[in-house]
Order: C-alpha cells, then sequence, then structure tokens
C-alpha cells in the first residue's frame, strides 16, 4: 500500500514538473524581439509628447518631464503620473470642421460652410507652427516600452493641425487661386509622407496615412471644381510603406504583456489572489508568445508586398494556427484569442491608399478605364461623388476611393 502511495505522490510530483515548466523563446521569437529598433534619445518623440504645452512653453521641455514619468511608471506600479494639467493645455481646434472624411456631408462642410477659415486659421497659428516643427525632424522613435496600455503622445493634435493645413489650402482655394492652393497640398503631402515614413506605431502609422488620403482627395475636388494643372503622384515607396518595424513593436508589446500577466498573483477575479505557482500551471507566457511569432513574421513580409501577391498571400496569414496546448497553456490560449487582432486591415490602408494614387494620376485621362491593381482587367466603379476600385478587404475609411465631388 505504502508503496502505491509513493507511487501516485511520485507520478503527481512528476505531473506537477512537467506542468509547471515553461518552453524555451525560439529562435524566430528571439530574432523577432531583438530586431525593434532601439534608442534612448528621439527629440521629435518628445515633442510630440509636449507638443500641447503652454503658448509661453517649450514642447521639448514639456515632453521631456511627461517621459520621465511615463518611464518611472515603467519601473514602479504604484508610482502614480502627474499628467500635464489640463488648463495649461493649447487649445485643441474643434468643430464640425474637422470632420471625418467618411461622413457624407463633411466635404460639403469643408468647401463651402460659412465659419471665416482665416480666422479659425489664425486663432491657432501656433498649432500650426508646431506641426511644421515636427515634419522637420529627420528621426522619430517611440522611447516608451512597449505595452498594450502604453501612453502615447497625443496624436489629436497632430491630426488637428494637418486639417488646418489642409483648410489653410481649401481657404485659398475659395479664395480664387486654385494653383496656389494645389501647390500647398503638394507641400503638405510630402510632409505628410515624411512623417509616415518615420511613423513606428500603427497608430501614428494609420493617422499619417489618414491625412494622406484627405489630402488627395481634396487635391482631387480642387481639381474639378477649377481644372487646375495637377501633377503625378508618385506611389509610396518601401519606407513609406513597410510595417516591419511597427509590428515587431507590436510583437514587443504583446511579449512585454505576456510576461507581465505571469508575474500577476490577481487573476480571474479582482482581489482574489493565486499563488502563482498554480499560475504556471495553466498559463506560460514563453509557449504563449512562441504561437503567435509565425503569424507576426508573415505580417511583416506581407506589409512589402504588391497588390496582386498580397491578395493571394492574405488567405494563408489568416490561416495560421495560432493555438497551443490546451492541457499546459489554457490560459494562453485564452489570452491569444483576446488579445490579437486582425492586422491584415491596416497592410490593406497602405495598398488602398496606392491604389488611390493610381485613380488620381488618372483623372486628366479616361479614368473609367483605369487598370485595379488588385484584379486583372477590373475597372473602377464610378460613383456620383467618387471612384472606387474593389479590393480583398472592406474598406472603410474610403481609402481605396477618390472623391470627385
Amino acid at each position: 500500500m505504502k508503496k502505491i502511495i509513493l507511487l501516485i505522490v511520485c507520478c503527481l510530483v512528476a505531473l506537477f514538473v512537467m506542468l509547471s515548466i515553461d518552453d524555451k523563446l525560439t529562435d524566430d521569437t528571439k530574432t523577432l524581439i531583438n530586431s525593434l529598433m532601439k534608442t534612448n534619445d528621439s527629440e521629435a518623440f518628445v515633442y510630440a509628447l509636449g507638443i500641447y504645452a503652454a503658448i509661453d512653453e517649450n514642447p521639448v521641455v514639456v515632453g521631456s518631464s511627461l517621459l520621465k514619468k511615463y518611464q518611472e511608471s515603467e519601473l514602479n506600479d504604484s508610482y502614480e503620473i502627474n499628467e500635464y494639467p489640463a488648463t495649461k493645455k493649447l487649445s485643441l481646434p474643434t468643430g464640425e470642421l474637422f470632420c471625418s472624411f467618411r461622413e457624407d456631408e463633411c466635404l460639403n462642410i469643408l468647401f463651402y460652410s460659412g465659419i471665416n477659415l482665416e480666422k479659425l486659421i489664425k486663432k491657432h497659428d501656433v498649432l500650426t507652427q508646431r506641426i511644421v516643427t515636427f515634419y522637420n525632424y529627420f528621426e522619430y522613435t517611440t522611447l516608451t516600452k512597449p505595452f498594450v496600455t502604453e501612453p502615447f503622445p497625443p496624436l489629436q493634435y497632430l491630426s488637428a493641425a494637418a486639417r488646418l493645413q489642409l483648410l489653410n489650402a481649401i481657404h485659398i482655394h475659395r479664395n480664387g487661386n486654385s494653383q496656389l492652393a494645389m501647390s500647398v497640398l503638394n507641400s503638405l503631402l510630402f510632409h505628410l509622407r515624411h512623417a509616415l515614413s518615420l511613423q513606428d506605431t500603427l497608430l501614428g502609422k494609420m493617422l499619417f496615412l489618414q491625412e494622406l488620403s484627405d489630402v488627395v482627395d481634396t487635391m482631387s475636388i480642387i481639381y474639378h471644381q477649377s481644372n487646375t494643372r495637377i501633377d503625378k503622384i508618385a506611389p509610396l515607396n518601401i519606407s513609406e510603406k513597410t510595417l516591419a518595424q511597427i509590428f515587431a513593436r507590436e510583437f514587443a508589446a504583446h511579449y512585454n504583456t505576456f510576461e507581465y500577466i505571469s508575474k500577476q498573483t490577481e487573476h480571474l477575479r479582482k482581489g482574489v489572489r493565486v499563488p502563482l505557482w498554480i499560475i504556471r500551471l495553466w498559463y506560460k507566457p514563453n509557449m504563449t508568445i512562441n504561437a503567435v511569432t509565425p503569424y507576426f513574421k508573415k505580417l511583416a513580409l506581407l506589409s512589402e508586398l504588391p497588390h496582386v501577391q498580397f491578395v493571394e498571400d492574405i488567405k494563408k496569414v489568416n490561416t495560421v494556427d495560432l493555438s497551443t496546448s490546451n492541457f499546459r497553456n489554457y490560459y494562453g490560449n485564452f489570452l491569444i484569442a483576446i488579445s490579437i487582432p486582425t492586422y491584415d486591415k491596416y497592410i490593406s490602408r497602405l495598398l488602398d491608399f496606392d491604389a488611390k494614387l493610381i485613380l488620381f494620376n488618372h483623372l486628366n485621362k479616361n479614368i473609367k478605364t483605369t487598370p485595379n491593381p488588385y484584379y486583372k482587367y477590373a475597372v473602377p466603379v464610378i460613383l456620383d461623388d467618387r471612384v472606387c476600385f474593389e479590393g480583398p478587404l472592406e474598406d472603410r475609411h474610403l481609402i481605396r476611393c477618390l472623391r470627385t465631388k
């Protein structure tokens, strides 16, 4: 009987040890983690953090102060961040002139609103000056630790500033100088593309891409209203289009988050403490991150493909198995299911923008026969106020469409 009990105990101990052991990080996982560009200095990022500083304060000084607080909170969970006082922040322009181009009436408001554009632009000239300073940086690296809940620069200020520049061009066009308005928009296009190429976060990349899309739509409308001469716009280059570094950062954010969760003793229900040795039985952070590594590797490659190849390869990416052992890593599987978004839509937006540029470059030709870059022999869909290409994914942001009215 004692031998049987001893055997059972030994088996239980062996089972416990087996269930507690995590996998080692794979070579591919290590490579992806190490591929993230690391630097301790980026004035462009610091400037963006503090772009809403009061008129009499330097955005770099304010941004540096905020960065120190954010980095301190990364080392100490109990550290309380004192954010920059809302009462001191630069005024953020809002209202109907800052509508989304997806809204049916947005462009009518921008072109025909009775709001005094000159007065509005002058009121927020400090913000406009600051976005010009931001454009003049030739580097940009996010200095906060990649994490699911990490703080980001106030992107709404960057977006509002770009809209003010767009409104300035519309104001010039409405005053009868459409050619000058087009020159202003071409200059804005150049600066936005520069900012796009430097972004290393998904939020930043998508923000500047949307601003670019809005500029091209505005140029198209001015062309249709004035028949002003337009210049051909080059497609996105590899530095503007690639998401390799961004996906490396997204991967690092998930890796850091999975590691953080493995050290927390409050699980399932707030206030209920669970010993770490029990957590280890049903959650393996290394096994979890190893499971998603192939998915992120394929995403990085997918972001650099041409349109036709993207249509074919997107099916392969979506069939990557992200699951691990339910027996050894039940909670890890749960985390993967709730935390890994569908990233292919972001790659698609960049390709969709290139498709918009193709439509724009055919404005003074026969746009109805413009070849669709996604599908051989397909032509655009002509609507009352826009012309659109069909594509493999839904275009909720209308980036694949070119506005004509």
